[in-house]
């Protein structure tokens, strides 16, 4: 008895697709595996290429990726790497092993240095991270890193060079207020005293019985003239080297740059000195008075301040200096970069010379006005460093 026909080409059709699934199933396994298969080699020719040292260890820190920057960097081959303990390798300090045995905090970064063969020395920057893949079966802590042994060489050559430019700025800085001084006498010590003898002749004359009305008044007229050269002579000494600093002392001299420009602008003004004030070295006092002269004229120009407020103290070996006012405030960037006044210093400079000095400008706007505190290390002069600050500086 055979079979009916329909029910044979049932069979057959079923035979058939199933054949196919199976086909269509088996191609696609095929193509899903091709695929994998490329992005893994495409994984690996990016980890290849890479500029970058990338470095992966699993939970037991066995190292499992070692791509081809790390090879160059260290000198070590893949298949001398891959498959033995960060300690056993020794790329990260012991410090930071005993961290990661601890737990830390992921993202990481940390910088390490190692010397190579042929006294080659690297620094590198590394940021380690943890990857975990459940679906893939990925449980890595990886780390990528930077060799930054020629920029750090370029930063350190960079800063050398500033020190040395912040040197001469500072040497010029010296020099100059030595030439000032100089002017300063000068004009004190010969047009100053030639106007102070014209004028004290003058007054002798007009004390003169046999002087007639016009002629004493000429003379007085003079005498008037006389007095304001004598003022606008002592303004400019004063301006442009402070005498009083070098005859009695720092405190005193900022006391009367303190008055005189509160004075000049019919200001309100406080001056007070906390405590003993060592004598200090003429560089360091002139550049605390230099600072609070380019304060204060700040303060009255851009300000517009009508009390100003100056306080100097010594604590654990550092000169303070405190300028305060109640003008419009200020913003600190702005105030930084404002160009030097002519025959001014400028807070850009009084910055980069407190800078040589390791001293430090800080400024906060207040509820009305502003204040400026100036920092600045300093070895007292004198028998144990306890002479208070008098006569002469340096």
């Amino acid at each position: 008895m055979g079979f009916p026909t329909n029910l044979l080409l049932t069979i057959a059709f079923l035979a058939t697709a199933g054949l196919t699934i199976i086909a269509v199933l088996i191609y696609q396994m095929s193509r899903s595996s091709w695929r994998v298969g490329r992005e893994e080699r495409m994984l690996q020719a990016v980890l290849k290429a890479s500029p970058a040292m990338i470095l992966a260890w699993d939970n037991q820190q066995i190292i499992r990726v070692f791509n081809l920057a790390c090879e160059n960097c260290f000198g070590l081959s893949h298949a001398e790497v891959v498959g033995k303990g960060l300690r056993e390798v020794g790329i990260f300090p012991e410090k930071f092993l005993a961290e990661l045995n601890n737990g830390i905090d992921f993202p990481f970064r940390l910088r390490t240095e190692r010397h190579i063969a042929a006294g080659n020395h690297r620094k590198i920057d590394w940021m380690i991270n943890h990857l975990k893949d459940e679906e893939l079966g990925l449980n890595l802590e990886i780390a990528a890193g930077q060799d930054i042994t020629r920029l750090v060489h370029i930063q350190e050559d960079l800063e050398s060079h500033r020190e040395i430019l912040r040197a001469m700025n500072e040497k010029l800085s010296q020099q100059r207020e030595r030439q000032r001084r100089d002017i300063a006498e000068q004009l004190h010590s010969g047009a100053g005293q030639t106007l102070v003898t014209a004028k004290i002749i003058l007054e002798t004359l007009l004390k003169d019985p046999a002087l007639g009305k016009d002629q004493k008044d000429k003379v007085g007229q003079a005498v008037a003239l006389l007095h304001q050269v004598v003022q606008a002579n002592n303004a400019i000494i004063f301006e442009i080297s402070p005498r009083l600093l070098y005859d009695v002392g720092l405190v005193d001299a900022l006391e009367a740059l303190t008055r005189t420009v509160a004075g000049r602008h019919q200001l309100k003004y406080d001056f007070s000195a906390l405590g003993q004030i060592p004598r200090v070295s003429e560089p360091a006092a002139l550049l605390v008075y230099r600072a609070c002269q380019e304060l204060l004229h700040n303060a009255v120009k851009y300000a517009r301040a009508t009390e100003l407020s100056v306080q100097i103290s010594f604590l654990k070996g550092c000169l303070e200096l405190v300028v305060s006012d109640d003008g419009i405030g200020v913003k600190p960037e702005k105030i930084i970069k404002r160009a030097p006044r002519q025959g001014g210093f400028g807070l850009y400079n009084i910055r980069s010379r407190l800078n040589y000095y390791q001293g430090e400008l800080q400024i906060s706007p207040v509820a009305q006005g502003s204040e400026f505190i100036i920092k600045l290390p300093v070895q007292p002069e004198g028998k144990d460093g306890s002479n208070a600050d008098s006569g002469a500086v340096g």
